[in-house]
């Protein structure tokens, strides 16, 4: 067989191996769809405000504090300045 023969089939065949085995799944409906099962609902915090004497927490417990209420706070800041990133997150 003549080599550029050889070539052009070896590189037909490794272009259908590289669509076969890595392409990414394509959800366009050629396939039936995958069933879901709704999930349970994540509870939910009610966060109604910064916390009364907050100014006199320590750093490390301000970060504790809101990261239960689900705001995160840069330690590096000021106390004044963690604060009010926290109260302004809330809103």
């Amino acid at each position: 067989m003549d080599p550029i023969a050889l070539g052009i089939i070896a590189v037909t065949v490794a272009g259908v191996a590289w669509l076969v085995f890595f392409r990414e799944s394509d959800d366009s409906g050629s396939s039936s769809p995958t069933p879901t099962t709704p999930s349970e609902p994540s509870p939910v915090k009610v966060v109604v405000s910064v916390p009364q004497g907050a100014e006199k927490m320590t750093k490390a417990q301000l970060e504790a504090a809101a990261r239960e209420q689900g705001v995160e706070l840069d330690k590096r800041m000021t106390k004044a300045n963690m604060i009010a990133d926290w109260t302004a997150k809330l809103k």
